[in-house]
């Protein structure tokens, strides 16, 4: 094998694991979500755990979800327009707090 073939042969298996840890790191976020559905949590425990997945969920660290971003979390694309209270087509933490509430 040369070195550029040893070279494209680890690029293959860095993207391989980095698409695999993406791929766990999704569905990390989805348990945490559906954890927080049936976990009973203090106020305060909530709010940090809301917090976090906002944060896990804003792929693009911009603290605002795209509507992309909020199809990563089941029933999360169904509730945006409610949550998405000044028609910016995105959702702050203040409106995906709010979740917690049309759940309620």
């Amino acid at each position: 094998m040369t070195s550029n073939e040893h070279l494209k042969e680890r690029e293959n298996r860095a993207m391989t694991r980095t698409g695999i840890y993406t791929g766990v790191g999704i569905h990390l976020v989805v348990l945490v979500a559906l954890l927080l559905l049936l976990i009973p949590f203090r106020q305060s425990d909530a709010s940090t755990v809301i917090e976090d997945l906002f944060y896990q969920l804003d792929s693009n660290h911009d603290e605002h979800l795209q509507p992309a971003e909020a199809a990563q979390l089941p029933g999360l694309k169904a509730a945006f327009s409610q949550l998405d209270k000044d028609n910016s087509k995105t959702l702050d933490l203040g409106e995906f707090k709010q979740l917690k509430q049309l759940r309620s």
